[in-house]
């Protein structure tokens, strides 16, 4: 799974009421909800919302970012935001409208320039939970 930053959060009592949030109104299975970490990192699981090739609503846990093997690069490198919308690497994501997803999120956290390991901290004020677009893709580690 792929979105805008590298450290997010999902509070389960708040990310419980996301289904009204979104406007579905068919149920699913809340199974998902009790894999929900508070804290979201690279390479580890989060929550996606996404439609089936069938037309079904589903949320799921996908591990966050994308792996590359790319030369000169640390082998198990993910990235988590797209930098360059016209490579091929990110628009056979991009151009496929079944690979796009919402991000649940309660905060996303940003660096603070210059500040280390420091983050500035950031929500939506009039809503408990959000969402930020994302895109996926099968893996063989599972969904990514």
């Amino acid at each position: 799974m792929f979105g805008m930053c590298n450290h997010y959060r999902n509070h389960p009592e708040s990310i419980a009421t996301w289904r009204d949030y979104i406007g579905w109104s068919q149920p699913f299975d809340d199974g998902p909800f009790s894999q929900v970490r508070i804290d979201v990192w690279p390479k580890r699981p989060g929550l996606i919302a996404r439609m089936t090739e069938d037309g079904r609503q589903i949320i799921e846990p996908m591990a966050w970012g994308v792996g590359l093997t790319v030369p000169g690069k640390r082998p198990g490198t993910t990235v988590t935001n797209v930098r360059n919308l016209t490579s091929p690497f990110w628009r056979s994501m991009l151009t496929r409208p079944a690979q796009r997803c919402l991000v649940p999120f309660t905060s996303v956290a940003e660096p603070v320039i210059d500040g280390g390991r420091a983050e500035h901290w950031f929500r939506v004020l009039d809503r408990p939970v959000a969402a930020f677009a994302g895109i996926w893709r099968p893996s063989e580690a599972g969904a990514v």
